[in-house]
């Protein structure tokens, strides 16, 4: 409406002063150019003067409503083509009848063509239940020529089907006539995607059943209910035994299609309105709801231990498996979900322990040894997805000029519930659990990610080492991960060392040498630690193609009290060097092993002598300071 008013007050203001410029302009010509006496000859021309002003200003309004027409035609059409392209749905409507509708509000109500939506009554595509609150809507609109707030409603396509949508009005003119331009946001989407990312974050991602936190919340509910009611529950905690040896004989994959089958199994064995939950890379967990007696609960876990066979084929392979369990009942062994599912895990390790494949029940005269045990597993699950862990960094110093040369990433973990905690007491836990590869990978990222911001401060490259886990060594995605967060971060290859033990790549050797090839090839250092220490070690030095070698600090150690280690740190120094490869002595503690060292042309140090552990604040002081050690004799 605006604009159509400042369009008629141009036109009026300009017809206004052309014609007052036409009187004043033409009379005073006629008068100066026609003598006074000719009055026949100035009445002639006073009407042909009326008669051309009529027609000059007939086409200069002609001129000028054209014009405008034009302009309001074009801005028409270009609202009409935004609109037409509008991603959301938007339809107006007059007199209660859709007047028009643009492509996005065919597809919301499932329209091929407009002439399906155009006269339809409006409450024809609204469900009944806002029929009254849509009237409200409009006449509030009507009475206030203001846009209305948005609500959430369901319509009805035209197959009938309901759809939740976001409805904003506000009003419009159509063809002339007074109306109400909807504007309506599809909401369906936007609630599947909510649910999509709900289904993601409390289940598991490989067999799709409940994870942990999920069942801890259906615990919780089913509690309250038994105590309503009256009924008494139970929690079945199942270990898959040897998942380990499965996943080093017969790859990952083989592993990961056990644990599905496993999970098929357990889906089938409960009733409705049980909860069948994987709640760690080996164990599952049963939630047994409304049971009426002790019975009963042993009947519930005979019918599922009875749901899983003695044998399994996994890639092509007859596969053996057994199971350990251990089961708490609600109110006697736990009042609330965590000691519930702390007592049933408790019992599983119980009966792993002594290789029982009955279910054991808890009860408190359970160690606290093994109570401490399953609170630092809990605490652990905790750990990581809290992100509790640290990385400290021990320098690596060259043997010749006492310069830091690199260091090794050791990870710690201070848990507010637990204290410090020593990597020797958390990293066998994390293996035997199957965290190992979250906490690794974890490790990994951090090490490069704090790689790249010694790059930032100008410190250079850092070559870092890294522990690596056999879980990680066999992961198929190691080599695409590093590959990213070297690129991330900005490093070369070069400066990450993965450091192996004999021991985790004993298992499939053909597969670790594949692995430790395409890496090599990527420009990734390897060293092989703790060496001295295995039963292969030559012939390993043999197949696998390694980069530095470690002496193990039990060596070290006593290479200045004992001869026969001197003399077996002697040897392993001059079979590295024989094959090319640069030795390092972790350990070292005192000036004289640092001494004795460097006489027999060790390469790198790393021990207490030069500096523990420290975290990255201290560590980037050393390199700032480019700090220089010494054990010359004085």
């Amino acid at each position: 409406m605006d604009w159509v008013r400042r369009q008629s007050l141009t036109v009026a203001a300009t017809y206004i002063i052309v014609a007052g410029l036409w009187i004043i302009l033409s009379d005073r010509v006629l008068i100066a150019a026609v003598p006074e006496t000719a009055v026949v000859t100035l009445a002639i021309l006073q009407s042909v003067k009326g008669i051309g002003f009529v027609l000059v200003s007939g086409a200069f309004l002609y001129w000028l409503m054209e014009r405008g027409m034009r302009q309001h035609i074009r801005i028409q059409d270009q609202y009409k083509e935004l609109v037409e392209l509008a991603p959301i749905a938007i339809f107006i409507q007059a007199d209660d009848e859709v007047r028009y509708a643009n492509a996005a509000a065919l597809v919301l109500f499932g329209a091929e063509s407009p002439d399906e939506l155009l006269g339809r009554n409006i409450m024809s595509l609204i469900t009944p239940e806002y029929h009254n609150s849509v009237r409200l809507r409009m006449a509030q609109l009507r009475a206030t020529g203001m846009q209305v707030p948005p609500v959430e409603q369901d319509m009805i396509r035209l197959d009938g089907t309901i759809v939740r949508a976001e409805v904003a009005a506000l009003p419009a003119t159509w063809q002339g006539q007074p109306g109400v331009q909807v504007i309506l946001n599809d909401l369906s989407q936007k609630r599947a995607n909510e649910a999509r990312l709900s289904h993601i974050i409390t289940h598991d991602e490989l067999t799709d059943l409940p994870n942990r936190t999920l069942l801890h919340d259906r615990l919780a509910q089913e509690i309250i209910h038994a105590r309503r009611i009256g009924r008494s529950l139970a929690l079945l905690v199942m270990d898959v035994a040897r998942l380990q040896f499965i996943n080093d004989s017969y790859g990952y994959e083989a592993g990961d299609q056990l644990l599905k089958s496993l999970a098929n199994s357990l889906r089938e064995s409960v009733r409705p309105g049980d909860t069948v939950a994987r709640i760690s890379g080996d164990q599952f967990a049963v939630l047994l709801s409304d049971l009426h007696d002790r019975s009963g609960l042993l009947t519930a876990i005979e019918k599922v231990r009875n749901s899983f066979a003695h044998t399994y084929k996994v890639s092509g392979n007859e596969v053996y498996v057994t199971l350990h369990s251990g089961a708490a009942a609600w109110p006697d062994d736990g009042d609330d979900p965590d000691a519930l599912l702390g007592n049933a895990i408790t019992a599983c390790y119980r009966a792993k322990k002594s290789g029982s494949v009955e279910t054991e029940f808890y009860a408190p005269s359970i160690t606290a040894a093994s109570r401490k045990r399953v609170t630092m597993e809990l605490a652990l699950i905790e750990a990581i997805a809290n992100r509790e862990f640290l990385l400290h960094y021990q320098p690596k110093v060259n043997a010749r000029n006492g310069m830091i040369v690199g260091c090794e990433a050791l990870i710690r973990w201070n848990s507010p519930k637990l204290g410090l905690i020593s990597p020797i007491q958390f990293i066998p836990l994390a293996e035997e659990t199957g965290h190992i590869q979250q906490v690794g990978d974890w490790v990994l990222r951090e090490a490069c990610r704090q790689m790249g911001e010694w790059k930032n401060l100008g410190l250079g490259v850092v070559p870092t080492a890294v522990n690596l886990s056999a879980p990680q060594l066999h992961q198929p995605g190691l080599k695409p991960m590093i590959y990213e967060l070297i690129y991330e971060y900005g490093l070369t290859p070069s400066c990450l060392e993965l450091e192996l033990t004999e021991s985790m790549i004993m298992g499939d050797t053909p597969r670790a040498i594949g692995v430790i090839n395409r890496l090599r090839a990527l420009g990734i250092k390897f060293s092989l630690d703790d060496f001295g220490t295995g039963y292969s070690s030559f012939s390993y030095l043999k197949t696998f193609r390694m980069d530095h070698l470690k002496i193990d600090i039990s060596f070290v150690r006593d290479i200045v009290q004992s001869e026969s280690s001197a003399r077996i740190t002697q040897s392993i120094i001059a079979l590295g060097h024989g094959l090319g490869l640069k030795v390092i002595a972790e350990g070292v503690e005192t000036v004289e092993q640092a001494r004795l060292l460097a006489d027999w042309d060790c390469d790198i140090f790393q021990g207490y002598y030069f500096s523990r552990p420290v975290d990255a604040a201290q560590f980037t002081r050393l390199l700032s300071d480019k700090c220089t050690y010494s054990w010359a004799a004085e």
